[in-house]
């Protein structure tokens, strides 16, 4: 039985064979600092053994840590692309966006409505009503996940522990933001900001596996928001 549960040909592969030693003789030729060249060193402070790093090695670099200890913000902290990027992926979503809201009308009823624009709404006052949303949702899967999240920021919002920080009450204008901003249609295009831009940054969410159908109403928020802090509206 070899040490360690090596085998013999394992020994062979390292260089090394079973009557000779796993360590280089070479190596123990070396001497190792006594007491007495400890004692001789410079009381004036503790020793220090210094490595000189040489200021064109990559791998010694902190610009990382540099960007985000001295930015903030996820887009300025991060490498999320330029401004222009940016639009560039706005540009391609929205065209994406709207092609599928093209096809999903087309194959509901004649109900005599038009393609609601713009994609992203912006009215969050009083005067705005659940019952003017665009009838293309009834023909969303996403908008069940849109229901989904509302419940959960009410909950949020009406249901305050002791020393809660969430200052909000609930009221029909913050009900129709939270649908405003989690729409399908932002749910989808927030997504692809955070696929384009944030997801290189932080991988741990398995693409080719998601399934935004599937996702728990929580993951799918925190992505949306992410998505919607990195895209070029946050410029």
């Amino acid at each position: 039985m070899m040490p360690w549960g090596f085998a013999m040909e394992d020994l062979q592969n390292f260089g090394t064979s079973p009557t000779s030693t796993f360590f280089d003789p070479a190596s123990m030729q070396c001497t190792s600092p006594t007491w007495p060249d400890f004692s001789a060193l410079p009381s004036e402070g503790p020793a220090t053994f210094e490595t000189p790093v040489s200021n064109d090695n990559p791998r010694k670099s902190l610009h990382f840590l540099d960007k985000f200890t001295s930015n903030t913000g996820l887009v300025s902290s991060f490498d999320c692309g330029t401004q222009e990027q940016r639009e560039q992926v706005a540009a391609r979503l929205d065209e994406q966006i709207l092609s599928e809201l093209q096809e999903r009308i087309m194959s509901m009823p004649a109900l005599g409505m038009d393609i609601p624009s713009p994609l992203i709404l912006e009215n969050n006052s009083d005067t705005s009503s659940t019952s003017d949303l665009p009838l293309d949702w009834f023909n969303d899967p996403l908008s069940l996940k849109t229901h989904e999240i509302l419940l959960l920021v009410e909950e949020v919002v009406t249901i305050k522990p002791r020393n809660s920080s969430v200052a909000l009450d609930w009221s029909p204008a913050l009900r129709d933001a939270c649908l405003q901003f989690f729409s399908p249609s932002n749910i989808r295009r927030f997504l692809g900001f955070y696929w384009a831009i944030w997801h290189p940054n932080v991988n741990f969410v398995h693409r080719p596996t998601f399934d935004m159908l599937a996702a728990k109403p929580t993951v799918l928020a925190s992505m949306a928001l992410i998505g919607e802090m990195v895209s070029y509206y946050r410029a």
